[in-house]
């Protein structure tokens, strides 16, 4: 049982958290001109106190107007004609420095997002979320699932749970805008959730849809989800080809001894006849998207009511998503100056999982016998989906989100304070029969919860002087964060008999796990922004903030931050449209980072590998019964852990040209991540692997470059409108705690001066054909003709970890996208390219094809062949054919033979649409019919099926199903 650290966080915290009724913290909010007020785009600003779109008032600072101008925001109602179904897919290629990885075509699977590189390296699936950017949906921050899902599973496959897509569950029918935030003054404002970047998210409620004329809306797709055209499938007949040229080459007999059983006979029809597996794995899937929304109200009190259902199917194994979505939103002014906002909204998915051997294994840790793997023919995959049908697979993730604001704003005076309330249940039942793993039936459930309470409030007070010349905006804020995540795991193995589908019944053997962890986090500052005349703007904070997951004597953090704009041609009175704006600004901040664990906090904590059931290794002891659970194989964790934190450097210009048809946006920034905390590895006399120590530091610098052109622009004739944006990054390991060079964790390893999302391989340098040294060895094999050559670094004639080299990257130097959009008279089209320049995959799949000879010996997760194991790739022929009965394992993956460029461009989609009625006549209703298409071409050089479809570490694996061409025809009506 892990040890349980409480949510109190001492008497300071508490004082923090009384300040936070009295003076509370910056959020969302509209002013009372706003409700009244035309909000067309053109007339909107951005306040970075209140984190809303706001009509500008007299005296409004420069500071805000330019960081109005520095936003990053999607296009929603474009990319709204897509049948994406998640927040990820919108964001991907369509703002400057933002990555993201849809590495699996499965819908509702996890995906990653990250703002301008990754800022902890990324040795296993878990450290993934350390490097993900918050999402805030209309103020709150949303809750995610804990890494501690990875701890107990012996394969890095898939969390426990659901392993669903937390942000699919975002109702993405009811979005109003979403902007990237990575200006580092605005982060410091939102604190320590914020130091990976910030999603910002704002949805439609009873305030800001108060002014449209439209009382309801409709909205509905349907779509196709076209299965791949280009499969081969193939039987054992070309598997048996395949080998016996590796055979031949060396002169070696290729009999039964050499073969696998399954290749032995070849008039067996099982796996020698038809091979049609294809066309029962693969399908053509359907797709809707439904959405009704109904406003209604005046200025006093308002309310939004929207309602929506969406299905997305795979395009293999029967795979989909589901989602449904209500939501409520009400406003009021009972008093003068006063306004009450509140929203609730629920959610509920639902997805039906691949049927993959690997993921089932992986999942019950009990390994059969896969020496005879799925025959190819339509027969043998009928009967497993037969077998199947007894399978209970079900995973769903429930939500439940709402908020209570209350403002009071007269004239120069805006206080306001919140409750803000986020929940989510991740749920996964599931039942194999016997007859599927080998008369031994397994089932287990999971229920996982995330919970996240808000308090926040604020007081802005603003002042005029010098003949209204020069402002000051002063404000005191305050947060109060309360998590909550635990699990409840029951896994049963060996029931008696098939129909107890289970673990209450059917005489189970049964293993219970459970984790619960509890955290609060204070944070209050201080803000001022100062305004001289229309060209000069500069903004100073100061927060101080607490964690419960900090150890006692470093739980608080203060952390400044500072910015200033520089207007240009405000400043030079320049009166020419040629030269529309021009503006410098330059801003730094430090923000605290978050641990996502609190053993951290307890002080001196052990985690054994010996001392739990099926060699489970994550159940740690606190530091008087250390003594117990020797050796303390996963770690050891000491006092001296600091609060890591980082520092953001970004300085940029904005301009815009020819009555700003042409605007230019570039960034330059730098990002040091600073104390970063990691396992290191120390001598095995102290009885366990490694050490937690903090003292890691990284830094990602690079450019931001964005281009808007509005290229053509004539009334009802046509127009074109572009968009393109850039990005370069690169990463460096700048220090190693206890001023260390180098850290190895796994097939990975990390060098000061370095980038820390290499590769770490043997450089390949062709084959042994005759004079091979005598001496030369690895791992005291000696190396023969037929055998793989290897570069000995140090020359040694011992190959051996010390002769690996770091090449290649897992992520791309260069990300970017484009979007055109074009129009005339009613009808419109639009396309989106994007494309990622420069990373390198590990082609593991290549590597497990050619290594047969070693895989036949092992009976592991590794050795899986899964149906669409029969079928043919798109094969190398550069690769050189060594001794498949050597001892040395000439085709292992760590070596660059299989290091390759993953670099690619892609079509995302295009759109054609048409909209009826009269634009002038304010009677007339507002219907949009629209044609998309999705993934539609894709240009690289990777010989796998999609470069996209890549692990997060850089691994390809050849498991996950691909992004399907997808076609759909929408409409939308108003009225």
């Amino acid at each position: 049982m892990k040890y349980i650290f409480p949510w109190s966080i001492q008497g300071r915290m508490c004082k923090s958290a009384l300040a936070v009724a009295l003076i509370c913290t910056a959020s969302m909010h509209v002013d009372a001109e706003s409700l009244v007020s035309n909000r067309s785009f053109h007339d909107l600003n951005w306040n970075i106190d209140t984190n809303k779109m706001v009509k500008p008032h007299t005296g409004d600072s420069t500071l805000l107007k330019r960081l109005r101008n520095n936003r990053d925001t999607l296009n929603v109602t474009e990319i709204k004609k897509a049948p994406y179904v998640s927040l990820q897919q919108y964001l991907k290629g369509n703002v400057a420095g933002v990555y993201v990885q849809e590495n699996n075509g499965e819908p509702g699977t996890i995906q990653s997002m990250l703002i301008r590189g990754i800022s902890t390296p990324v040795f296993s699936n878990k450290d993934v979320e350390a490097n993900q950017p918050a999402v805030y949906m209309n103020g709150l921050p949303l809750s995610s699932r804990h890494p501690f899902v990875y701890d107990i599973k012996q394969y890095d496959v898939n969390p426990l749970g659901s392993a669903n897509n937390m942000f699919a569950g975002i109702d993405l029918n009811n979005v109003k805008s979403i902007e990237v935030i990575k200006d580092p003054v605005r982060l410091a404002k939102l604190g320590p959730f914020a130091a990976n970047g910030v999603i910002w998210i704002e949805t439609n409620d009873a305030v800001n849809t108060l002014k449209n004329k439209e009382k309801v809306s409709l909205s509905a797709t349907y779509g196709i989800v076209a299965p791949p055209r280009e499969i081969s499938p193939v039987n054992a007949l070309y598997e048996d080809s395949f080998r016996q040229k590796f055979y031949d080459t060396y002169n070696l007999v290729y009999d039964k001894n050499s073969k696998p059983a399954y290749l032995n006979d070849r008039t067996d029809p099982k796996y020698y006849g038809s091979s049609n597996w294809a066309d029962k794995y693969y399908n053509l899937g359907q797709q809707y998207n439904a959405n009704a929304s109904l406003k209604g109200g005046n200025e006093n009190a308002s309310l939004l009511f929207t309602v929506s259902s969406l299905r997305n199917s795979g395009i293999a194994d029967s795979t989909d998503f589901q989602k449904h979505n209500m939501n409520f939103f009400v406003t009021m002014q009972p008093l003068k100056n006063f306004w009450m906002d509140a929203m609730i909204s629920g959610t509920k998915t639902n997805r039906n999982r691949n049927r993959n051997l690997r993921d089932r294994y992986a999942e019950t840790e009990y390994i059969t016998d896969f020496s005879y793997p799925m025959a190819p023919g339509e027969s043998a995959y009928n009967n497993f989906l037969t077998l199947d049908k007894e399978t209970d697979d079900r995973n769903s993730v429930d939500y439940i989100s709402g908020y209570l604001k209350l403002r009071y704003n007269k004239r120069e005076l805006k206080t306001g304070a919140e409750l803000l309330y986020d929940y989510n249940v991740d749920t996964r039942h599931v039942f194999w029969p016997s007859t599927l793993m080998e008369s031994v039936s397994y089932v287990s459930d999971f229920t996982g919860t995330n919970r996240r309470v808000v308090l926040r409030g604020y007081a802005r007070y603003s002042f005029d002087f010098g003949g209204k010349q020069q402002r000051l905006d002063v404000q005191l804020e305050g947060n109060h964060y309360r998590d909550l995540n635990k699990y409840n795991y029951t896994r049963g193995f060996d029931g008696t008999n098939d129909k107890y589908k289970t673990t209450i019944s059917g005489g189970y053997r049964t293993y219970h796990f459970v984790d619960k962890e509890e955290g609060a986090l204070t944070s209050s500052g201080l803000s001022l922004d100062y305004q001289y005349k229309k060209y000069l703007s500069v903004s100073a904070i100061a927060k101080y903030d607490g964690y419960s997951k900090m150890q006692a004597d470093r739980r608080w953090l203060f952390t400044p931050a500072f910015s200033a704009n520089w207007n240009i041609k405000n400043q030079l009175n320049i009166d020419n449209n040629t030269l529309s704006e021009l503006s410098i600004v330059a801003s730094w901040a430090r923000i605290g980072r978050l641990i996502g664990s609190d053993r951290f906090a307890a002080g001196s904590f052990y985690t054994s590998g010996n001392m739990g059931w099926l060699n489970q290794w994550a159940i740690p002891s606190a530091n008087t019964f250390a003594t117990i659970s020797r050796p303390y194989s996963s770690g050891w964790g000491s006092y001296g852990i600091d609060w890591p934190y980082s520092d953001k450097l970004n300085v940029g210009i904005n301009t815009s040209f020819f009555n700003k048809r042409l605007g230019v946006k570039g960034e330059f920034y730098s990002n040091d991540d600073k104390n970063l905390l990691t396992a290191f590895p120390v001598a095995q006399e102290y009885g366990y692997s490694f050490q937690y120590l903090s003292g890691m530091h990284v830094n990602n610098s690079g450019v931001d470059l964005t281009l808007d052109g509005d290229i053509l622009r004539n009334s009802d004739k046509l127009n074109w409108k572009t968009s393109i944006n850039l990005n370069y990054n690169k990463n460096k390991l700048k220090a190693l705690p206890n001023g260390q060079n180098e850290l190895v964790i796994g097939d990975r390893k990390l060098v000061v001066g370095q980038a820390i999302d290499q590769f770490w391989v043997y450089e390949n340098q062709g084959t042994y054909k005759s004079g091979v040294d005598g001496n030369l060895s690895m791992d005291g094999v000696s190396f023969q003709d037929g055998d793989a050559k290897w570069n000995d670094i140090n020359r040694d004639n011992q190959i051996t970890a010390d002769d690996k080299v770091l090449k290649g990257h897992a992520l791309p130097n260069v990300t970017g996208g484009m979007t055109n959009y074009f129009s005339y008279g009613k009808f419109d089209m639009s396309f989106q390219l994007f494309f990622a320049l420069g990373q390198s995959a590990l082609n593991r799949y290549d590597s497990n094809r050619y290594n047969f000879s070693y895989l036949d010996q092992r009976n592991d997760i590794n050795a899986i062949k899964e149906v669409f194991f029969w079928q043919q790739g798109k094969e190398r022929n550069d690769y050189p054919v060594y001794n498949p009965s050597s001892s040395i394992e000439s085709y292992r993956a760590d070596q660059d033979l299989f290091l390759e460029k993953a670099s690619y461009i892609k079509l995302r989609s295009l759109s054609l649409g048409y909209k009826f009625g009269e634009p002038n006549n304010k009677k007339s209703h507002d219907l949009y019919v629209y044609l998309v298409a999705n993934n539609i071409w894709t240009h690289s050089n990777f010989s796998g099926v999609d470069p996209e479809l890549i692990d997060f570490n850089g691994y390809y694996r050849g498991y996950a199903q691909r992004i399907p061409l997808t076609m759909s025809m929408g409409v939308r009506y108003k009225f």
